[in-house]
């Protein structure tokens, strides 16, 4: 497994026989991480009877956590009463409260827990259950003995930590920066810059990400000023939500939403232009979500609630106008959990849980047509 970059909460369960076994993925972990200047911040209770209210402190009692993945340790004591229950409990109170910790937290969450408790959180848990992103089953022969070099064996699927430093660069990396080198920019194609940013992205390489960025806009600009064909100016709204992606990482929001608006405002502009086709719609509800994620994670709900639901109505008309494919299915299901997001934090209610309900009924119809992709439905 590796740790992706991605938008929003990615929700890992790692159930364990052994304690020790976690242990070792957690500082190989923060060992990886180390070389991407993250930290892993570890998160827990000091005692069964206070696991619930300091867990729920730490997820949701702060500041929006952001990029820097979590660590919550459940692995005490299994088989006493008092800590069973405390996970239980806490467990249920999470699946409650799934929809502010996936406000609140823009992150990796990692939760391990023993191996026993597989069964029991798809029972109390159904709701993060059905949004994790993985679940691993640490084997327990993994344990490393003393004076051995350590391997950990995962029952699938297979997990290993190797740290950037340590990994030859992308051959996309020296794709791009061949092709940004050329005298004549009308020669260089800027997907292949896209793909750079993405793969530096996905391996936390902050460094690349924002060269590879600004880069691609640097380029996308002047042919706009050149020619402002349609292509042109979708390679300009590409860029500038790259440029938004990494900031955002870093944790500069008002930058990230300096960019995504800009971008917003090209796509609006193309849409004019081109008409609606597919592509320009879901782009532009793309663009949408963006400005409301950041709007959001500045606590400004009304006007993420106005992206979103502008958001939430294009896909409707994709999903009208293209049939239940995948994407479409998953772009729905994820503007409806978002927009339902924001109606439950103005305390509308009523209106978060009908929008669920059809975010949990499109997730149902996804899951039994395309099985194999379930697991891009986290949102």
């Amino acid at each position: 497994m590796r740790l992706a970059w991605a938008e929003g909460l990615a929700l890992i369960f790692l159930f364990a026989a052994d304690a020790r076994v976690a242990g070792q993925i957690r500082r190989r972990l923060e060992e990886w991480l180390r070389y991407r200047t993250l930290p892993l911040h570890q998160i827990g209770g000091s005692s069964p009877e206070h696991l619930v209210e300091e867990v729920l402190q730490q997820l949701l009692g702060g500041g929006r956590i952001q990029r820097a993945p979590l660590w919550l340790d459940l692995l005490a004591a299994p088989g006493l009463n008092a800590w069973d229950a405390a996970r239980t409990n806490l467990l249920a109170r999470m699946n409650e409260r799934r929809a502010a910790i996936e406000r609140q937290v823009n992150a990796p969450l990692l939760i391990a827990l023993p191996e026993a408790d597989i069964t029991k959180v798809r029972t109390i848990a159904p709701d993060l259950w059905h949004v994790r992103v993985h679940s691993l089953r640490l084997a327990a022969d993994a344990v490393p003995q003393p004076e051995m070099q350590a391997t950990v064996r995962v029952v699938q699927p297979e997990i290993t930590w190797q740290a950037t430093a340590q990994m030859p660069a992308p051959a996309i990396y020296a794709d791009w920066r061949r092709l940004f080198a050329l005298p004549d920019q009308r020669r260089i194609n800027l997907d292949v810059g896209f793909q750079a940013f993405d793969a530096a992205l996905e391996r936390y390489d902050w460094q690349a990400a924002s060269d590879f960025a600004f880069q691609v806009e640097e380029i996308a600009r002047a042919r706009v000023a050149h020619d402002a064909s349609p292509q042109a100016l979708r390679d300009l709204s590409i860029s500038l939500n790259k440029v938004g992606d990494i900031a955002q990482a870093l944790g500069r929001l008002e930058e990230a939403g300096r960019a995504y608006g800009e971008g917003l405002e090209l796509r609006r502009r193309l849409l004019q232009t081109t008409g609606e086709s597919p592509q320009a719609l879901r782009d532009l509800s793309v663009s949408l979500n963006k400005v409301g994620g950041i709007a959001e994670a500045l606590g400004r709900l009304e006007d993420a609630g106005r992206a979103y639901g502008e958001g939430l109505e294009l896909r409707r008309r994709l999903l009208q106008t293209t049939g239940e494919s995948p994407q479409a299915l998953r772009d729905l299901s994820v503007s409806l959990e978002k927009v339902g997001g924001i109606a439950e934090a103005l305390g509308r209610l009523d209106e978060a849980n009908t929008l669920r309900a059809e975010a949990n009924e499109l997730r149902s119809t996804f899951s039994e047509r395309y099985p194999e992709l379930a697991a891009t439905l986290n949102p």
